[in-house]
Parts: structure tokens; sequence; C-alpha cells
């Protein structure tokens, strides 16, 4: 009913192993790949920093595997600081995910860890661009 121009989503991994972002991560690439209807041709995967996942995480060591190599994210979408206080807005309200604790560890370094851009992975070739909607 939307029709989006472009999803983003987290890559084949759930952004930090959580089985429910790679359930989803897996049914928009299904739908992606099977030409379904009111799914965009432009699907994008989106990952955690290492050094976020760290912060926030720390009793989990290292970041999951299959998080890609810098060459293939190739889209990075600038963000403002009125964006990273929405964004702590939604993280705050996600108890069940997002501990006070992590939030203390990860908010007030988060604008370094992503450096004004949120980088993501093309799942098309053909979107390798700099830009989600050219």
């Amino acid at each position: 009913r939307l029709r989006p121009d472009a999803v983003i989503t987290w890559g084949p991994e759930g952004g930090v192993g959580h089985p429910d972002h790679r359930l989803v991560s897996t049914v928009a690439t299904q739908l992606l790949r099977a030409g379904a209807p009111g799914m965009p041709d432009r699907l994008y995967y989106m990952y955690m920093p290492a050094e976020a996942f760290r912060a926030m995480y720390p009793q989990r060591g290292e970041p999951p595997l299959l998080v890609p190599q810098a060459k293939y994210i190739t889209v990075r979408v600038p963000f403002t600081t009125a964006d990273l206080e929405s964004a702590q807005r939604a993280m705050s309200c996600h108890r069940s995910q997002f501990s006070p604790e992590a939030l203390a560890r990860v908010l007030p370094e988060r604008a370094r860890f992503w450096n004004g851009v949120i980088p993501l992975e093309p799942t098309l070739a053909t979107d390798a661009g700099d830009d989600v909607f050219s």
C-alpha cells in the first residue's frame, strides 16, 4: 500500500545476530528476488560499526562474522544532530533490546561511531552509487 522507493533493513546477520532482525532481512531479500508487488527494486542492508557493537554488547566480544568488507558498503546516508536525537528516543522505547546501561555506553559516542553517515550495502550492484533515491 505504501510503495516505498527503497527499503533499508539489517544485513543477513541481523545487525547484532538478533533472530528477528535476521528473519526480516531474509524476508525482504526474498521479496526483492521474487519481484513481489509493492517491493521496490532498491534494498539496502545497514550494518552497525564494529566499535558500536563492542560498546553496546561488551559481553559478546567481536561483532558477527558476516559484516561485509568496507568495499561493499558503497552508499552513505548523512544524518544530523536532530536525527541522532530521534534515534535516541526510538532506541529508548526498545527496552527489551537496549538496556539503560547499553544506551549509556553507546549514545554519547554514536556520532563518532557513524561519523556523520549511515553506511549501507546495496543488494544489487546497479544501486552502488552514493544516493539511496537516485
